[in-house]
Formats: C-alpha cells, structure tokens, sequence
C-alpha cells in the first residue's frame, strides 16, 4: 500500500481524513487523528513539537 500526503482540500476518492475534527464517513481516519489534548498542547506550546510527533 502507497501513502501519499495532500492538501487538507483535497477532495479525491481515495481521501482519508485524519485531522482531529475529521467528520469522514471511514472512520478509520480518527485512528491515525491526533488528540484534542495534543492539538491544545501544542498550540498553547505545552508540549513540544518532537512531542506532537
């Protein structure tokens, strides 16, 4: 299986959503989806980005 990045606007088929507030019909995406406490952290830079990673 190949896995290719894209804009968030991206609109094709073959598109998983993977962004915290993803409200796709595959729900797989929230498996790779970080955190609203990861997101949070980081933007408030409670945590690092290696962290975030």
């Amino acid at each position: 299986m190949k896995l290719y990045t894209a804009q968030y606007k991206y609109c094709g088929d073959d598109r998983l959503d993977i962004t915290v507030k993803g409200k796709d019909s595959i729900s797989i995406g929230c498996l790779f989806a970080p955190t609203w406490k990861m997101v949070m952290g980081s933007k408030e830079g409670k945590i690092s980005s290696d962290e975030y990673k």
